[in-house]
Formats: structure tokens, sequence, C-alpha cells
């Protein structure tokens, strides 16, 4: 149950380095890159680097390269080392012969392969007018007659049919589907729009010859610019090949360059010098520290995180494995501050006893605890929600043992409980009248202690931090604890008609000074702590009242949440008694089909519902009681995305 101890990192160099610096600070995964400014905020000197520039240049000219690659169909070696200087005005230079290169050839490749597809539609549009076998240069030199090459919709055609226009004539060619290739011959020198669907072919003024001729006079164009193509495309292989190595250093180089932008965008200027600082784990700062200080003209010292909480150093929980799946619960609240208690065990330990509680089946939580380890199989990488499932499914499973469920059966472990731990019945029945009133009371009184346990923790994290004023007269503090025990104790003697009078009275007196205590907290940390005089005291009362009611109905509301333990409980049984129940009335065979279903209802459906509210009760009855957060995540630059951030 602890949290990473961190270092702070404080770097000081020439800017001739500055790339050498960000791509080991990056390489390193360990850099949690910070804001100058916000740490050295008495500095004027200190000055904003307008590292905007160098991050859009290296993204436009990673963009271009990724381009490139795509056009071509090949991919740079991402194997291949990267450069060993990092000089963003040097590669911009290199890739701009590159790019020249490369695109002045495609520019040709592109306008020749366009040319083509042109060649091929007009071999397209001939082949259609192949079988009148007729001559261009003849048909253009008619006397009397234009003629036009075009396509017409099946319903013009039909329209022209049947009509008694003779100012033109229309020669069906060919039958599409788009419709109909057609010759049309009109009065020479009118002009002809009589179809609105009509679609000329424009053939070039060169075609003298027949559709078939003209067609072979294509295919051999078509040959040539082949031809030409094909050399552009062996010129463009052989620059390829000249440049692969070093264009893929390059490439490499601004994969990192860019990925590492977040470092170059918290550099800042001091004089004529750059400075970074940043955060790493402690035990990397020795190894981190050496490397730096290798580089030419480059100065890094470390300081030790406790010594700079003002800074709020950034946040990384370290738990054992049993209990790391739950930091997940913890990060969806929020993270602890540094220095900070971190509940993921407090999480882990009252997660699993209240979800092995409210979902007590052997059988389903063997089933839950198979579903996780096959998420967590078939993700490849260390799902946490899926491990949680698998110890909650353990849970679950121990539950059902005290229980006595094995899929829905409350009797088949029954002989277990006789013959092996001779005791004379099932120790407990749910269906049992009384069994129902006793879980009630147990889950109330199991909250009691929890609420307890967690103001407790919260006592002593604040007398840790030396908040004493906190610690004894806050609502969760000493105060809380007493006002609380002493409410609950007065209930349970009146509901169990215990009247000692003197036990009475001194339980009363205790929750009035602890309600005083609470109500005087304000007064005490403005006067002591903050050394502040409260300046309307009408207003002080009113609030500090309303407080106090708001106090007591909390402890309240808090405490009956935890009937939800016991009546899970009784739901759970109930459901699966509902199933069996359905089963009875049918023969066998459909009958283990609805358990069976049952079943899987069950595990989903409560399941989910199970986890949803053991989860409310940490977040809303527990933990946020010594909880406080403010924390912000540790994220260090680094090309590997960390598996652990995975949900």
């Amino acid at each position: 149950m602890s949290i990473l101890r961190m270092k702070f990192v404080s770097i000081i160099g020439a800017f001739i380095n500055v790339e050498r610096l960000i791509d080991f600070c990056g390489s390193s995964g360990v850099f949690h890159p910070d804001n100058v400014f916000s740490v050295y905020k008495n500095y004027e000197k200190i000055n904003e680097f307008n590292s905007e520039n160098n991050n859009e240049k290296i993204k436009i000219m990673f963009a271009r390269m990724q381009s490139i690659s795509k056009m071509l169909n090949k991919d740079f070696d991402t194997q291949q080392k990267k450069m060993s200087i990092f000089d963003v005005n040097r590669i911009e230079v290199y890739l701009n012969h590159f790019f020249k290169k490369i695109e002045n050839v495609l520019l040709f490749v592109k306008e020749y392969e366009s040319k083509i597809e042109n060649l091929k539609k007009q071999i397209e549009i001939l082949e259609s007018y192949k079988v009148l076998n007729f001559s261009f240069k003849k048909i253009k030199n008619l006397r009397c007659v234009d003629i036009m090459f075009g396509k017409i919709s099946e319903k013009d055609y039909k329209e022209y049919k049947t009509s008694d226009n003779e100012s033109f004539f229309v020669l069906k060619v060919l039958e599409k589907f788009s419709g109909i290739d057609v010759l049309i011959f009109f009065k020479k020198g009118n002009l002809f729009n009589a179809f609105k669907s009509l679609k000329v072919y424009n053939f070039p003024e060169h075609f003298a010859g027949t559709p078939a001729e003209e067609i072979e006079k294509i295919k051999l164009e078509i040959g040539e610019i082949d031809q030409k193509i094909e050399k552009y495309k062996e010129e463009i292989s052989a620059f390829w090949s000249k440049e692969f190595n070093y264009s893929s250093m390059v490439f490499n180089s601004l994969y990192m360059m860019k990925k590492f932008s977040k470092i170059r965008g918290n550099v800042a200027k001091y004089k004529d010098r750059f400075v970074l600082v940043g955060w790493i784990p402690e035990q990397k700062s020795e190894h981190f520290e050496r490397k730096v200080n290798c580089i030419e003209s480059i100065e890094c010292k470390t300081e030790f995180g406790n010594k700079l909480v003002k800074f709020n150093p950034p946040v990384e929980l370290s738990n054992s494995k049993i209990f790391s799946p739950f930091e997940f619960f913890v990060e969806m609240y929020e993270l602890p501050f540094y220095n900070d208690l971190d509940p993921t065990a407090f999480v882990a330990i009252t997660y699993l006893m209240l979800f092995g509680i409210m979902f007590a089946d052997v059988g389903q939580g063997f089933v839950l605890f198979i579903i996780g380890k096959l998420i967590s199989y078939k993700t490849c990488e260390k799902n946490r929600l899926a491990n949680v499932i698998s110890s909650c499914g353990i849970a679950s499973s121990i539950g059902g043992f005290i229980f006595g469920s094995v899929f829905g059966f409350e009797d088949i472990l029954n002989p277990l409980y006789i013959h092996i731990f001779k005791f004379k019945n099932k120790p407990i029945d749910v269906f049992k009248p009384s069994m129902i009133m006793n879980l009630m009371y147990f889950s109330v009184i199991l909250g009691m202690f929890l609420i307890i346990l967690s103001m407790l923790i919260n006592t002593l994290i604040l007398f840790g931090k030396k908040k004493r004023i906190e610690a004894i007269f806050s609502r969760n503090g000493i105060s809380g604890i007493l006002l609380y025990s002493s409410l609950v104790l007065i209930l349970i003697n009146l509901i169990i008609g215990f009247k000692n009078f003197f036990f009475l009275t001194f339980m009363v007196i205790v929750s009035c000074t602890s309600l005083i205590s609470i109500f005087l907290k304000e007064f005490l940390v403005k006067t002591i702590a903050e050394k502040n005089k409260i300046k309307n005291w009408s207003e002080y009362f009113m609030m500090n009242f309303f407080e106090l009611f708001e106090i007591i109905l909390g402890y309240f509301t808090n405490t009956v949440s935890f009937v939800r333990v016991g009546a899970f409980i009784l739901v759970h049984a109930s459901l699966m008694k509902v199933f069996f129940g359905f089963a009875q009335m049918v023969n066998p065979y459909i009958g283990a089909l609805i358990i069976f279903a049952g079943n899987i209802i069950v595990i989903g459906f409560e399941g989910i519902m199970s986890g949803i509210q053991v989860m409310r009760l940490e977040f809303y009855e527990l933990f946020s009681r010594f909880f406080h957060g403010g924390g912000r995540k540790f994220k260090p630059v680094s090309l590997i995305k960390k598996s652990k951030q995975k949900i």
C-alpha cells in the first residue's frame, strides 16, 4: 500500500545538445516533464522557448514521409538506428532534396497514368463503334450533314423512334446498362440539342482511320507510355535503394522526436541556455542522472520528492500483485496526493469481502474466476478489470462455502458441514425466518465497523500530517468517531431495552461534547491555525447548526446503506430459488436447461449489480472518509505504452 517515491530533476545546458537530451529523456521511458514556470516562479530571467515551430516542422516532415511511403507502397526500416545528430534544420534540408526528387518523378508518373486512363476510356467508347467500320477522315468531310457521337437514355431513344421529327437521324450502335451509344446525323451548321440525356463523345481531331485502326494506335501509345512509367519507377526504386538506410534513420528520428514533443514543449530559456525540469522514480534516478551528465555541456541535479511536496509531484501507485488490479477503482475516483496514504489495499480487502458476502456461491464464483482469466488471456496484457473479476470470483467462492451455495443448490454442501466440520446443520440458512433479520443486523454492524475503521485511518493520517485540529475536531476525526460510536450505542441500548441510566447519560454527554467539538472546529482552525477572526457570528452559528444536522443525518444514511449487503444475500438466494421452482414444473431435461439459464442470468445480471453496489459503498461510505485526492498521474514520455494503463 504505497506510492512510488519520486525525485525532482532539474537540467540545464547548451542549446546545441537539447535534441540529444530530449531523445534520451524520452527513450529512457521514466521521465515525466513538468512546467518550468510552475517551479521557478520568481526567476524573471527564465523565458519561454518557442519549441512549437520545431514541433510543427517535425510533425509535417513525418507526415510527408508517411505519405511518400504509402504512395510508393514501400516501408522504411523501423529497426534501423536513429540519427546520431538531432538537428531539425539539417533533417529539413535533407528531406527537401528527398521529397523533391521523389515527388517530381511521381508527378510525371501520375500524369502518364492519368493519360493512360483517358486512352483506355477512348478504347472503351471506340469498341462500340467498331462494328460500323467507318473512316473518321471520310465521315468528317461529309458536305450536307454533321455527325455526333454520344450516348442517350433508353427513354429518349424510344421517344425519338415514335416521333415524326425528320430534322436529324439517330443510328443505334450499342445498348448498354448505362444507356445507348448512338451516331447522330443532323443538318450541317445547326446546333443539336434534341436530347436532354445526351452525353457527347469528343474524339481527338487527329483520328483519321477506322475505330479498329484507332484502337490499335491507342494500344501502341499506351505501350510506349507504360515503358516511360516503368523507367520512372526504376529511377524511383534506384533512388529509394540508395537513400533507404539514411532515410530510415531520418524516419525513426522524426518518429521519436514527434513522440517526444511533450518534452520539447516544456523546455524553457535561461539566458543563452535551456532549462528542463521533471520527475523520475527514485530507484531510476542514479542511472538517469549519470547518463544525462555524460552529455556534453549539460548538467543534471536531482532532489527527493518528499522535500518538494509543494510542487505536487506526480503519483504512481505501487502495490503487490494481489492489490494492484484495484488501483483501477482508486484512479477512477481520484489519485492520492504525493506523501498521502494509498487506499488501494483497503479498497481491495473491503471490496472483496463485501462482494464475497453479497454474491456468495461456490460455482458461480468459479465461473467469474474463469471469465476473468479468459479476458486477461485474450487481451494478452495486464487487464486490471479482468484481474478484479478473477479476484471477485475467488471471494464469491469463499462466500459460497460459508453460505453453502453451489450454482444455487443450497443443500449440496450439507455433508461437508455435518461430517467434516461436525455441525448439526448448515450454519447459515438464508431461508430461515430468524436468519433474515440476523443478516440485516450483521450488515449494519459490519457497516458500522467499516465506517469507524475509515474514520480511525483518517485520524491517523491527519496526525501524520500534523493537522492536529482537523484530526481531533473534524467529522471524520476523533470527535466524529466518538459522536458516531456514542449515537450507535445509544440506539442499540434503546432497541434491546437495556436502560442503564448512568451508561445512557455518559453516552449522551460524549455525543454532546463531540457535537460541540465539531461545531467549534472552524473557529479553532481560523483563530489558531490561520490566525483570523470570524466576522459574522450569526452566519457562523447558522451554517454550523445545519452542518451538524447534515452530519448526523449522513451517519444514519451511511449506516443504513449497508443494509444492501444483507439484501443482496437474500436476493441472490431467492432468484435461484425462483428458477428451481420453474424447473420443478417441467420435465428434468427442460428443468436442467432452466437452471443452467438461471445461473447465466444471475452471474451476468446480479454479478454486475453486486459489483456496482460494492463500488458505491467504497466511494461514498468508506475510503472517501480518509481519502482526499488531489494527485496527478505519473505519465513518463515513452515510445511504449505501459500495459498497466489498460483497463
